[in-house]
This record gives C-alpha cells, sequence and structure tokens, in this order.
C-alpha cells in the first residue's frame, strides 16, 4: 500500500459514511451525526426514517450521500450500465462510488438479509506521480485492509466493465456542481446505445446517459434539460429517492426497468 492514502476501516453500518470520507481524503469530512441530521431532514415527520437503520447502526441510503455531497458542492449521477465506461471523460470526474451487494452476518452466521455496500473510488496520484502528470485510482472499500490499487483510465475501464456485468451493482459518478452544469463528464453529449442493446425512442430533449441526481435549485439552471414527463413518472414509482432529484438522459424503457425492479429503494 502507498503511504499517504486516507483510508477508513468499515464500523457498524457506516459504509456510506467511509465511502465519502475516502472519497473526500478526510476523516473530518462528515460524521455519523452529520448523516444522522440529514436523514432526518429528509423525512422530518417520519416515525420510522426510511433513510437509515432505525438502530443507530447507519446503513444510509442515496439520498443521503446526495445530500452530503451537495454540501460540498458536488453531485451524483447515475451511470447507465448500457454504456461503456470509457464514454466517461474521467478528467472530470471528482470520483466514484459503487452499491454492491453486501451479506449480513451475525457473527459467522450469515442471515438472510438483502444489504447494499458502498464503495469509494478515487484517482489518487502521490506527489511524484502528480508532478510527472501520471495518476492512479484506488478502490478504497471500508472492507478492505488496505486501499487497492486499480490503475490508470485504461484499467479502471476494465474494473467497471467487469463488476458492472453483475445486475445488483450500480455505478454513481461524483463531479462537481460546474460539471454537472456543463455535462463535460460526457465525452459526448449526444452519446447514443452501444450497438446490441435494445433500441428505444428517448424522451424529449433527453440523451441517453444516466441520471442526473441534484439539489433543487438546479432545476431551474437545467429546465432546458429536464422533461417534465420523466419527473412525473419517477414521481409515480414507489422509490425512496427524495423528489428533489433533477432528472436528464433516462429513456422510457429504463424509467419502467427500474419502477417494476425496485432498483431505486435498493440503494441501501
Amino acid at each position: 500500500m502507498r503511504h499517504g492514502i486516507y483510508h477508513e476501516k468499515q464500523v457498524k453500518s457506516l459504509c456510506a459514511l467511509h465511502a465519502l470520507n475516502n472519497l473526500f481524503q478526510d476523516g473530518k469530512a462528515f460524521k455519523q451525526e452529520d448523516l444522522d441530521l440529514i436523514s432526518h431532514n429528509l423525512a422530518p415527520n417520519s416515525w420510522v426514517n426510511p433513510h437509515k437503520s432505525v438502530l443507530g447502526l447507519g446503513n444510509y441510503d442515496i439520498n443521503v450521500i446526495m445530500s452530503a455531497l451537495q454540501l460540498k458542492n458536488y453531485e451524483a449521477v447515475w451511470f447507465d450500465k448500457r454504456k461503456d465506461p470509457s464514454d466517461l471523460n474521467f478528467a472530470h470526474v471528482f470520483g466514484f462510488i459503487l452499491n454492491v451487494p453486501s451479506d449480513c452476518k451475525l457473527g459467522w452466521l450469515a442471515l438472510p438479509i438483502k444489504r447494499k455496500h458502498w464503495v469509494a473510488i478515487r484517482n489518487i496520484p502521490s506527489p511524484t506521480e502528480k508532478e510527472a502528470g501520471r495518476h492512479q485510482y484506488y478502490n478504497l472499500d471500508s472492507k478492505f485492509d488496505n486501499p487497492e490499487a486499480i490503475g490508470t483510465d485504461a484499467k479502471l475501464i476494465e474494473y467497471f466493465r467487469d463488476e458492472l456485468k453483475s445486475p445488483e451493482k450500480e455505478l454513481f459518478l461524483v463531479i462537481s456542481a460546474e460539471v454537472g452544469r456543463t455535462e463535460s463528464w460526457k465525452r459526448n453529449n449526444s452519446l447514443v446505445p452501444n450497438e446490441g442493446s435494445s433500441s428505444t425512442t428517448p424522451l424529449p430533449s433527453l440523451g441517453n446517459f444516466g441520471v442526473h441526481l441534484s439539489e433543487p435549485s438546479d432545476k431551474e439552471e437545467r429546465k432546458g434539460s429536464t422533461d417534465s414527463g420523466v419527473v412525473e413518472t419517477l414521481e409515480s414509482m414507489d422509490m425512496t429517492v427524495n423528489s428533489d432529484i433533477n432528472v436528464v438522459d433516462l429513456d422510457k424503457e429504463d424509467l419502467m426497468r427500474r419502477q417494476s425492479s425496485g432498483v431505486w429503494s435498493d440503494f441501501m
């Protein structure tokens, strides 16, 4: 392991907290109390908060991560797995968060409980690499003993291709608010589905790449790229994603797939 990389280890069910702190390379970026407060603010009138564990162990959902990122002036973009990771402009992506399946255990006993785990991936060049214009991505999974080197862009593309073959895994891009406004995280803003993927007619004014999860104030700034039909469709779904999300670049077929699979409520 290279020295100088901040890496929080797993405690209780606080993987969302660890992923955020590992992403920002700062153990003081967020505390459990911060995420608990965000959870409360997302559902202030709920007896049972849907955004975190009722036992106070963590288990925060995507809404909490989205809100935490917004406090740092960052946003989350859900990656459409029908696209190839090589279509991303890695130079304009701050980092990545993977949502993966996780076993729930009591000691050595595996419990039949469906859980998900948050994993941060980040480009962290050493001073020498930075000076030479080189970089390397690291898997900062809080369940690992140490950060795991992935490699350069080419290796990261291979890694994501392999990981996203699983229908149970989802990828989120973490981008700055400015990158979100310009959509410069895309190599080509007019991307079309890969060959072999199902052909669908995209909704008006929408591309075909992912879901942009952003704070409410951004809705006004992106009126031209947001379709009210998509928002209405999402709001009619039984999802845990907060109604403040701003949706762009999601086609009708994928909306229906997510509605039937309940994939959003799986982001825990």
